[in-house]
C-alpha cells in the first residue's frame, strides 16, 4: 500500500500573497513533517476547514483536508474529500492516485483499481499510479498483473524501493527465487529501511506457504 504524500497543492501550484488563503497556508505549516502531532493535525484539519469556508471550490484545501484526514484515520472523510476536489479539477492525477490509496486501505479493491486506471488515463509516466494499482491486485490475489505493474512502476522509476520489494515477493510466491533475490537486493540497497520489513514479509509467506503460482 502506497503512503499517503506529503502536503502541498495537489497540481503544484502556489498561493502566495493571498490572503483569503491564510488558513490553507497555516494548514501546510502545521502538517509538513512526514508524521505529524496528533495536535498539528488537528490544527491542520481546523485550518483547511476555515479555508474551504472562505473559498469552496478550493481544490488545494479539499485535497489537503483529505490528506489530514487520511493521517487521521478518517478514511472515508478523506475518501470525500478527494472525490470533491476531482469534481472540481478532474484533470489532476494525485488527486485520484491517493483517492486509490485511501479505498485501498478501505479494502475498496474495484475502487482503488478503477481510480488507478483514471491516473494512468490521465498521466501514464506517473510510477505511484502503477504501484497503487499493482498493491490492488496483489491484495485480490491477482499476481499477474500485480507483477506486470510493479514491473512498469520500476520502468518508469528505477529508484522505486518499495516497487522491487513487492515484486519480488510476488517472483517468490510464483517460485521465482533467483529473481526474488534479485528484487530484494536492489529494493535493500535503495533503501535500507525496508530490510527489517522484508524479513517480517518473508518470515509470513514462509509460514502461511507459496502457495499462489
Amino acid at each position: 500500500m502506497g503512503a499517503p504524500r506529503r502536503f502541498g497543492s495537489c497540481h503544484r501550484r502556489q498561493f502566495a500573497g493571498n490572503p483569503d488563503q491564510s488558513g490553507q497556508h497555516r494548514g501546510l505549516e502545521q502538517s509538513r513533517t512526514g508524521s505529524p502531532d496528533p495536535r498539528d493535525l488537528a490544527g491542520a484539519l481546523s485550518d483547511f476547514s476555515r479555508a474551504l469556508e472562505i473559498d469552496s471550490r478550493a481544490t488545494d484545501s479539499w485535497y489537503n483536508r483529505g490528506l489530514t484526514r487520511y493521517l487521521k484515520g478518517d478514511i472515508d472523510g478523506a475518501i470525500a474529500d478527494y472525490t470533491k476536489a476531482i469534481s472540481i479539477a478532474p484533470d489532476i492525477a494525485n488527486t485520484y492516485s491517493d483517492r486509490g490509496t485511501a479505498r485501498l486501505v478501505q479494502l475498496g479493491m474495484e475502487g482503488a483499481i478503477d481510480n488507478s486506471n483514471r491516473v494512468v488515463t490521465v498521466e501514464p509516466f506517473l510510477a505511484h499510479a502503477y504501484f497503487s494499482r499493482a498493491a490492488a491486485w496483489s491484495a485480490k490475489g491477482d499476481n499477474d498483473h500485480a507483477l506486470a505493474d510493479y514491473s512498469e512502476t520500476i520502468r518508469i522509476d528505477p529508484r522505486y524501493a518499495r516497487a522491487w520489494a513487492h515484486r519480488g515477493l510476488i517472483q517468490l510466491q510464483k517460485g521465482r527465487a533467483a529473481q526474488a533475490r534479485s528484487d530484494f537486493a536492489e529494493a535493500i540497497r535503495l533503501d535500507r529501511n525496508l530490510e527489517s520489513w522484508l524479513g517480517t514479509e518473508l518470515r509470513k509467506t514462509v509460514g502461511e506457504g507459496v502457495s499462489r503460482r
